[in-house]
């Protein structure tokens, strides 16, 4: 397998906030943003992050002042009733469920845990899958997933390419491109390469239509296969930092010894606990989503210069092809002329300056997005641009 090529990208002059940080490489940082801009951060319409549009549950503020009576007393280290909720939701064997300070600590501890010689990302990917790797002192090799297949790996390549002792990081759906993985195929090709360890982050996979009929959960899990999920993006609880890992009940041992004690805190694991019953907020969350997504791509589609391409998440990956404008431009005007934030995704491997990110969020929220976008691309028409129908 060869590693895939990217070329430096060219920087061009605009703000050094708009440069990925190099802390994290991530998007949502709001503060940053307002005070660049000279604005408040509830001032700023960040798009960069992917956040459930509905707001958390009803439940989460009754939740937390219950559990504030409780913050005089260490977490429970083994988040058990948290662990007993998830096997009861997902069918799970609650010895393979290891709970995490958000997904990233969990990806971060795998390899680490994990008797792995290379690690191997499919690419473009989320930027953590390969900074794991290298803080865990692996190897890297990069397959790279192009857009003239709408981000879909080749199974058969990427099978001839991998060997005893690879870490395999997959999407599933992939960040950013939305895309989801053929299930079947998966599985087969971890059956059919037992000594290769897949981790396949479902951090989005709430937000798809049916998630178990496409999750690779399932109470027998293989030993050389783990999935993990967040649990702060489909809850809009990001600030709270949670997740979990399943596995083998081994393979979820090891894990856990390279979690530090405590890893989750009380109202963390309260809340995680009780959003699980709220059933009918999931598929309240579910069906909006979906009908934001649609009505939004297709009005983004309807601007001529932005490609859209096809997602399962609650984002958008858009390749901007303007004379004027790039990714990079465009997030630096509408975060000046707007206060709205973007994902530009020119640091992920395999994608350049053209390309970026936008979360789906309220109908009314991506019509104020397209009134920008308009504003920009469109000077000249004066043409407006709804974001469909979809009052959530």
């Amino acid at each position: 397998m060869q590693p895939l090529r990217q070329d430096k990208p060219k920087l061009l002059k605009v703000p050094r906030l708009l440069r990925q940080p190099a802390a994290t490489g991530h998007g949502g940082n709001r503060a940053a943003l307002a005070a660049a801009t000279g604005r408040r951060p509830e001032e700023i319409l960040d798009f960069s992050a992917s956040i459930n549009p509905l707001g958390p549950p009803a439940c989460l503020r009754m939740v937390i002042n219950r559990q504030l009576g409780e913050l005089v007393h260490y977490p429970d280290p083994a988040g058990r009733e948290l662990v007993q909720a998830l096997a009861e939701k997902h069918g799970l064997a609650p010895d393979g469920i290891v709970p995490g300070n958000g997904a990233s600590e969990l990806l971060f501890a795998l390899p680490r845990a994990l008797d792995c010689l290379r690690a191997v990302v499919l690419c473009p990917a989320y930027i953590d899958y390969e900074t794991a790797a290298r803080r865990a002192g692996l190897p890297l090799d990069f397959f790279p997933l192009v857009p003239e297949n709408d981000f879909r790996p080749e199974w058969q390549p990427l099978a001839a390419g991998l060997r005893a002792g690879d870490l395999v990081f997959l999407g599933h759906p992939n960040n950013p491109t939305g895309t989801l993985l053929d299930r079947r195929e998966l599985l087969k090709l971890v059956s059919a390469r037992p000594r290769t360890f897949f981790v396949v982050d479902e951090s989005f996979i709430e937000f798809c239509e049916d998630p178990a009929a496409v999750s690779l959960l399932t109470a027998d899990m293989p030993a050389n296969l783990v999935v993990v999920r967040s649990m702060t993006k489909f809850y809009a609880i990001p600030g709270l930092r949670l997740g979990f890992a399943v596995a083998a009940p081994a393979t979820a041992a090891a894990l856990r010894n390279q979690l530090p004690p405590w890893s989750v805190n009380t109202l963390a694991l309260g809340v995680g606990a009780a959003v699980l019953d709220d059933r009918e907020y999931d598929g309240r969350s579910r069906a909006a989503v979906r009908a934001l997504r649609e009505s939004f791509a297709a009005a983004l589609a309807d601007f001529g210069h932005v490609q859209v391409f096809p997602s399962a998440a609650n984002s958008l990956l858009l390749r901007i092809d303007h004379p004027d404008l790039d990714g990079r431009v465009l997030a630096h005007r509408l975060l000046v002329e707007a206060g709205i934030a973007i994902r530009v995704c020119d640091n992920y491997r395999g994608l350049d300056k053209k390309y970026f990110r936008v979360a789906v969020r309220t109908a009314a929220e991506n019509n104020i997005f397209c009134k920008a976008l308009a504003a920009i691309i469109l000077p000249a028409t004066g043409r407006r641009r709804r974001c469909g129908s979809p009052s959530t």
